[in-house]
């Protein structure tokens, strides 16, 4: 497990008092309750970025087959263009 830090931080009085009520109703620690948040703040902001990331790999992906496909023709003239594979819509 992760080694835990000491940190000291100001936050306002009305989120200081909502994590106290939190760690109160669950009956964990103010520490806990704060650690859980940020790290599922941290985990969403991830997942956004991979989301992310695999978008534009998708859109590279689309950009590049698109521009190879004459090519693909050139050398293989029974190449099918811009028709579905089997099993997708349209096939």
């Amino acid at each position: 497990m992760t080694r835990a830090l000491r940190v000291t931080v100001t936050i306002p009085e009305e989120i200081v008092a909502t994590v106290d009520s939190m760690a109160k109703r669950r009956k964990v620690s103010r520490s806990r309750v704060v650690t859980e948040i940020l790290d599922r703040a941290s985990r969403e902001a991830r997942r956004k970025a991979l989301i992310a990331a695999y978008q534009a790999m998708s859109e590279e992906n689309t950009e590049f087959a698109q521009s190879a496909q004459p090519l693909a023709a050139e050398v293989w003239p029974e190449y099918p263009r811009n028709e579905p594979a089997e099993g997708e819509e349209g096939a």
